[in-house]
């Protein structure tokens, strides 16, 4: 990258998978997600690359014989992928955080303005058609089958409740999530369960009255980019709260509400956002 900007820096990583969902073994991958932000000016220069927008990084942990599977997304890229309500991405927002700067923390708190109840629909109901399809094709049937019963379920605490779980312990139907994982329900019976959830999240969608606010995502991400042109701003790539891989136990997995007031009804949130000049 050209000397005269900085290389892009992380600003979010959370903890996913089986993990954060609370189903994991003593052998389960440590999956994690995350976003970075490259300088503005990279995309502009002339004779120079294109910056990448994903990066993955897959292997064994540096210490310890567990396997990780890194993924991040490039600021923008991530936000493009967020408002069509991808699960893997809105998974983002609320799973347990392992590194979180104050460009992250800002990130995470945009999620109220962000989602939208018949995107909700259309992204979660076709991914778990994508896991009813591996399950009835492929093998390792048990992993399809419970992710084609966990997505739905959390498509129906989000358009229920304002809530995305990404910690399912304490959901009522977390012990049938775990009968499908271990194989002890047959898969015709796991299809109609999900038959059955689907049909209520479809509902669900129409009674929700949520509605997204793009324009205030987009005024935050222009800010962003006005504000990290050449260099990542000191302040806004200080870290957060910095959470130890050893904090993060099975139990540790956990939600954030999808309406927090202090962020809906923060005077001085609104009066910086209303101050942005476009």
């Amino acid at each position: 990258m050209n000397e005269r900007i900085s290389e892009p820096v992380p600003i979010l990583k959370v903890l996913v998978g089986s993990r954060a969902h609370g189903t994991a073994t003593e052998a389960s991958d440590w999956d994690h997600r995350g976003v970075f932000i490259h300088p503005t000016a990279a995309y502009y220069m002339l004779n120079s690359p294109k910056p990448k927008e994903t990066a993955w990084l897959e292997g064994d942990v540096t210490q310890g014989h567990d396997k990780k599977d890194d993924t991040s997304w490039e600021l923008g890229h991530f936000l493009n992928l967020a408002i069509q309500c991808n699960p893997s991405i809105l998974e983002v927002f609320a799973a347990p955080r392992i590194l979180q700067t104050e460009m992250g923390q800002q990130l995470v708190d945009l999620f109220p303005y962000i989602w939208d109840p018949k995107k909700v629909v259309d992204s979660f109901c076709g991914y778990s058609k994508n896991q009813r399809t591996k399950l009835l094709e492929g093998d390792r049937g048990h992993k399809y089958a419970q992710a084609y019963y966990r997505v739905l379920l959390q498509a129906e605490g989000l358009l229920k409740h304002r809530r995305l779980l990404v910690g399912l312990k304490t959901h009522p139907s977390f012990q049938t999530l775990m009968l499908i994982r271990a194989g002890c329900i047959s898969v015709g019976n796991v299809v109609d369960l999900c038959r059955k959830l689907e049909e209520e999240v479809r509902e669900l969608a129409t009674k929700c009255d949520q509605k997204p606010d793009l324009y205030r995502v987009e005024t935050w991400y222009m800010h962003m980019r006005e504000k990290n042109f050449w260099f990542i701003d000191e302040d806004l790539r200080r870290v957060a709260q910095p959470v130890e891989r050893e904090a993060l136990t099975l139990e540790a997995a956990g939600s954030i509400p999808a309406t927090p007031a202090i962020y809906i009804n923060n005077p001085e949130w609104d009066q910086h956002y209303s101050s942005w000049p476009w």
